[in-house]
């Protein structure tokens, strides 16, 4: 079957664009012939210029963009030749308001998933396009694991239930979401909770494709902390504490990801990692010593390649990352509850493969359904 899937792709944010990537790859080795339709909200994705104006920052936002311009050239240029080497993309490119109803002669179904497509709060707006609006009546339209936020906004209901009612199955992220559409909105009883597509796949499967193993770097060849701070570096200082508080108890180098250079880490065996790609990223959480972040896919993986770790849930993620830790049984490696002994102990991986098994088992049954019914 020919499918066309909607997503946030083009962001130059490793979980949107491994999300979109893991669903593909996930569709195709099934025998499905799957795209990604390549659609930018270009609300969403203005973040990634190379000079950003954040509102009210004019002359800190510039001096921010002078200092990282190389660094931020470099993201730009690595996202986006994996973009073009790893997804498969319809040839025509859609932004905003464009009409995508053409793709109805070109796509026997229609995915809209995962990320946070179904967002207002970070998108700004109720997006058509991400609830399949363009999909024409007779053709399949599938939401797989969209996230929506704690409260998407009453203003928002009436569009939410319109939209999500042309749907011909729908299931989200996070049990919350479930109850968000069935309680608070009061639409899709048959609506489910299902796992993340980077879930879908193994984390072996990532590791031999990317070749995650092979020491390319010096970087790489010693133990050390990987840090990964997508969210604000002002409201992520316990994050930043702990990571201080391990590196001070293990003399280990952090190696770090956030949106500027971190104060507190300005030292000779520390690394700022702004720039590198989404391959990269996951070659440094499977060859770290341990992983400290904020970020819901950084955690994923940290747990698909049975890494020690502690996530810290931001505002805007706290909801999926709770959800997941909860369901998989490691609430001792989140932020505000973790153990102090969850960096030294030994997880017992087994046990929650097993338990991401059931819930790739419970993905698999829904898209199989979807699908083929």
């Amino acid at each position: 079957m020919k499918i066309g899937i909607i997503t946030l792709h083009a962001s130059e944010n490793f979980g949107s664009i491994l999300q979109a990537f893991a669903l593909q790859s996930y569709l195709n080795s099934k025998g499905h012939d799957a795209y990604i339709i390549d659609y930018t909200y270009t609300n969403d994705y203005k973040q990634y210029n190379l000079f950003y104006i954040a509102p009210g920052y004019f002359v800190k936002s510039l001096a921010k963009d002078i200092l990282y311009f190389d660094r931020k050239r470099k993201r730009k240029k690595v996202f986006l030749d994996f973009s073009n080497s790893k997804l498969k993309k319809t040839n025509k490119s859609y932004y905003d308001n464009d009409d995508l109803s053409e793709l109805n002669k070109e796509f026997d179904a229609f995915i809209c998933g995962s990320d946070q497509i179904w967002n207002p709060n970070c998108l700004k707006a109720i997006v058509p396009a991400f609830f399949l609006d363009f999909a024409d009546d007779n053709k399949r339209k599938i939401a797989y694991a969209p996230s929506m936020p704690i409260d998407p906004g009453e203003k928002y209901y009436d569009q939410i239930k319109r939209l999500v009612n042309r749907l011909d199955y729908v299931s989200v992220r996070e049990d919350i979401s479930v109850n968000i559409l069935k309680e608070r909105i009061g639409i899709r009883q048959d609506v489910i909770n299902v796992c993340d597509p980077t879930l879908l796949l193994p984390g072996k499967f990532y590791i031999d494709l990317f070749d995650l193993h092979k020491q390319e770097t010096s970087a790489l060849r010693n133990d050390y902390i990987f840090v990964y701070i997508l969210g604000d570096i002002g409201t992520s200082q316990n994050l930043i504490k702990e990571a201080i508080n391990i590196q001070n108890k293990t003399h280990m180098p952090i190696y770090y990801v956030s949106n500027r250079k971190i104060r507190e880490f300005v030292h000779n065996k520390n690394k700022y990692l702004l720039g590198i790609g989404p391959r990269e990223f996951l070659k440094f959480i499977n060859n770290s010593n341990a992983i400290l972040t904020d970020s819901f896919h950084a955690t994923v993986f940290s747990i698909l390649f049975e890494k020690r770790f502690i996530s810290f849930g931001r505002n805007e993620s706290e909801s999926r990352v709770k959800n997941l830790l909860s369901e998989l049984g490691l609430m001792d490696h989140y932020g505000s509850d973790y153990s102090s002994e969850c960096l030294t102990k030994k997880i017992s991986y087994k046990t929650i493969l097993r338990k991401i098994h059931l819930m790739r088992e419970n993905g698999e049954r829904y898209l199989e359904k979807t699908l083929f019914s």
